[in-house]
């Protein structure tokens, strides 16, 4: 009777870590993934063998103006 209750309380103890291990290691995956380390980007445009960007911008039916660059591609397509 003893060796039951042993039985059961490390399986009981064994369960509530494992569940602890992954209930952490989700609340760990999620917050790396979620908020990553903020670093300034090594490389600028100039950096590579581009065209010059075109500055664009255009308006939305609702009035919101878009802008942005426009990097033509080098093949023509």
């Amino acid at each position: 009777m003893a060796l039951k209750r042993k039985v059961y309380w490390a399986a009981a103890v064994v369960c509530v870590a494992a569940a602890i291990v992954v209930f952490v290691g989700g609340w760990i995956g999620c917050e790396r993934g979620l908020h990553q380390n903020q670093m300034a980007d090594k490389y600028t445009l100039s950096h590579f063998d581009l065209p010059p960007p075109e500055a664009v911008s255009f308006q939305t039916r609702d009035g919101l103006r878009l802008a942005g660059w426009f990097l033509p591609g080098s093949n023509g397509a």
